[in-house]
């Protein structure tokens, strides 16, 4: 954070100025280039401030020996849902749930909608339409003492064992609960599974106590709100012999439904829907961890034979870093070091966590993968670990130096946040897109090439024209 007893002017590098340019639209990429490997790529020499125009059918010729190329195994989740509000109305009535209704323009034919059930009274029954985009799941006891608020059931909620029961909601306009109540008869078995709770952004107007009718028999129901954000349950509707009964969805089946109903959430500067081929393309062909809303967009330049050809000449080391929506924001502060930095969950095993801090040649491939091996030697350093076990609180172990020996997985939020007043120390290479004005992305690449230099290098790509952003062309800093 700035020093508040300092001069009201601030230094060019703090500056946020500093980091805005323009782009001419028809730079931003939206779609990939194929194949893989005809991608343009600048590489740029900070030791000569030398520019090379080349394409990524060459990029390990300019890797230098012996290097650790660590890369981002992070899977976008399809995690944009549309629906529709249920008319206030017809939710404090305490009727029936309608099933739902589809909004989108590909939306399939065997959809509840259309399954014989009477449309015009359900299109009266429902409201404008919505858009959820998940952003992580909530843990702990405290999120349900807060949900309690609406069901007032807090004390079996917190308990962690509700699941597959029928909740009745009847919502104040203040959004407290008028009643709530849990129908014992309609509880499957003894046996309850966990309820899940989201973190969400939900376009328009959500306020506690908001229904909305999904694809498939899915619902969603705003329990509270962070922030900017909303907190949500998901649960479906099902009939069989025994009646009706109302589902809430644990983590695993919250995952199936994003997986079942959801879009891919391509960044907001893609002005166009997801097609079928985005849930390949925005994807790395090494991607296997369910968890992000955001593609590590760098990797996105490596194809099946390029990544075995990296493998047969370099070492690799794998991370795992949920991106979420805080990569895109823009910085509002005019001193930069005055941005609050988004955090992110961050996992990497024990083995890759050696592999990292042993090398002294560590290329990242993205800023994700940049600002969580940053984080990693940082706490290595301190010795600060967020670890699981927390009968074992040393990540490594102590009869040698930290760099030796890791001994066991580091779990944590990754708050990293890379500027010119906070560059990196362990990482020495990037392969990495060209970002947003005014992100901290640009700044973590002004972190690593200097003020000046950065924008020099994004000049010649805009001259050279370049693709910009997640579909776009790369960069690699040596």
């Amino acid at each position: 954070m700035p020093d508040s007893r300092q001069d009201s002017a601030i230094a060019k590098e703090f500056d946020l100025s500093s980091y805005d340019y323009s782009l001419p639209a028809d730079l931003i990429a939206t779609h990939p280039i194929k194949p893989q490997e005809s991608a343009r790529l600048l590489v740029y020499h900070r030791d000569k401030r030398e520019i090379i125009h080349t394409t990524f059918a060459s990029l390990l010729d300019f890797i230098p020996p012996k290097s650790t190329i660590v890369l981002n195994d992070t899977r976008v989740l399809k995690a944009r849902l549309y629906g529709r509000k249920i008319r206030a109305e017809i939710a404090e009535s305490g009727a029936p749930t309608l099933a739902p209704a589809i909004t989108t323009k590909s939306a399939p034919k065997s959809s509840a909608l259309n399954q014989g059930a009477d449309k015009p009274a359900q299109e009266s029954a429902l409201g404008g339409k919505s858009e959820i985009l998940f952003h992580a799941f909530l843990d702990g006891g405290e999120k349900w003492r807060e949900i309690g608020k609406v069901l007032e059931s807090a004390k079996i909620l917190d308990s962690g064992i509700l699941d597959s029961a029928i909740l009745d909601f009847k919502i104040l306009d203040s959004g407290a609960p008028k009643s709530c109540a849990l129908e014992s008869s309609a509880l499957e078995s003894n046996i309850l599974e966990s309820c899940a709770l989201v973190l969400a952004q939900v376009r328009g107007k959500a306020p506690i106590g908001t229904k909305i009718a999904l694809d498939s028999g899915y619902f969603a129901l705003v329990v509270g709100q962070e922030e900017q954000y909303k907190k949500l349950i998901f649960y479906r509707h099902s009939t069989s012999a025994g009646g009706a009964k109302t589902h809430l969805l644990d983590k695993k089946s919250v995952l199936e439904m994003l997986e079942s109903i959801g879009h891919i959430p391509l960044p907001p500067y893609i002005k166009r829907e997801a097609h079928a081929q985005d849930e390949r393309e925005y994807q790395s062909v090494f991607a296997k961890n369910d968890g992000a809303i955001a593609a590590p967009t760098a990797s996105l330049h490596l194809s099946e034979s390029m990544l075995e050809a990296m493998r047969r000449r370099f070492e690799l080391a794998y991370i795992t870093l949920h991106i979420g929506a805080g990569t895109f924001a823009s910085v509002q502060s005019e001193d930069i070091r005055a941005h609050p930095i988004h955090s992110e969950a961050l996992h990497i095993s024990a083995e890759n966590a050696s592999k990292i801090l042993q090398s002294e040649n560590v290329l990242c491939v993205g800023t994700s993968a940049l600002r969580s091996v940053e984080f990693l030697a940082k706490a290595a350093r301190a010795q600060d670990f967020s670890a699981r076990d927390s009968s074992n609180p040393n990540f490594f172990a102590q009869n040698n130096t930290a760099q030796d020996s890791v001994t066991q997985d580091f779990f944590a939020q990754c708050d990293e946040y890379i500027h010119p007043g906070s560059p990196p120390a362990h990482a020495r290479y990037l392969l990495t897109n060209f970002h947003l004005p005014k992100s901290t992305l640009v700044m973590l690449v002004a972190a690593m090439v200097g003020l000046d230099e950065w924008r020099r290098i994004y000049d010649e790509a805009i001259a050279q024209g370049y693709r910009f952003y997640s579909y776009g062309d790369g960069m690699l800093i040596l």
